[in-house]
C-alpha cells in the first residue's frame, strides 16, 4: 500500500500540463452588415463665400485726357479719335439709332463706343457726330437768293 500511495501522491504533485490555447474566436464586427458605415469627415470651419468679381468696366479717353465709363457693352478701353469741331466737355447723354447711346458735349458733337465687327470679328470702336444745322434746299430760299452765290463763275452757254 505505501507504493500506491507513494505512486499517487506523485500523480498529484507533478508539474500541470501546458495549457492548449482555446480556438481564437474571430472578432465581432463593429456595426452590423446592414447597418451603414459611419464616416468620419475632417471638419474645417467654414468659409466665408467668395466676393462676386464685377464685370470689367470699360472706359473712353478724350483728348483732353479726360475719361468717362464706356458705353454700349463695351469693355475695354478706347481712345476716341476727335472729328473736325473743338472738344467740349460732355453734359449729358441721349438714346440714338439701333438703341446706342451718346454723349452730348457743350457744342452739341456727340460721341459713343460701340462694339462694331471689322473683317466678321467684333472690336471696340469709338464714334463721333458733328451735326450741323440743315441747310434751305434752294426752294426755301427767299427770292433771288438762289443763284449766283458769291465766289461761283457765272454760267455761261446752255440757257438763255
Amino acid at each position: 500500500m505505501a507504493a500506491a500511495g507513494t505512486a499517487t501522491w506523485r500523480w498529484l504533485d507533478r508539474e500541470p500540463a501546458p495549457a492548449v490555447p482555446a480556438a481564437p474566436t474571430p472578432p465581432k464586427p463593429a456595426v452590423a452588415p446592414d447597418a451603414p458605415v459611419p464616416v468620419e469627415a475632417e471638419v474645417k470651419p467654414a468659409t466665408p463665400p467668395p466676393k462676386p468679381v464685377a464685370a470689367p468696366a470699360g472706359t473712353v479717353k478724350f483728348p483732353d485726357g479726360s475719361s468717362m465709363p464706356a458705353l454700349n457693352g463695351v469693355q475695354t478701353e478706347v481712345v476716341i479719335a476727335w472729328g473736325t469741331r473743338p472738344f467740349t466737355r460732355v453734359v449729358g447723354t441721349e438714346d440714338g439709332p439701333n438703341g446706342w447711346k451718346w454723349y452730348v458735349h457743350e457744342n452739341g458733337t456727340k460721341s459713343t463706343t460701340v462694339m462694331l465687327e471689322t473683317n466678321g470679328v467684333p472690336a471696340p470702336t469709338g464714334l463721333v457726330a458733328d451735326p450741323t444745322p440743315v441747310l434751305p434746299t434752294r426752294e426755301e430760299l427767299p427770292a433771288g437768293q438762289g443763284t449766283g452765290a458769291p465766289g461761283n463763275p457765272p454760267r455761261t452757254g446752255g440757257q438763255k
